[in-house]
């Protein structure tokens, strides 16, 4: 649960940048 907590403010704050990461592994899969 710590590291998901770190990590929140980080995803809250570029929903695009997780968005843009996600697309990227999905092409590389």
């Amino acid at each position: 649960a710590g590291p998901e907590k770190e990590r929140g403010p980080s995803l809250v704050l570029q929903p695009a940048a997780k968005t843009e990461t996600d697309e990227v592994f999905s092409d590389a899969l």
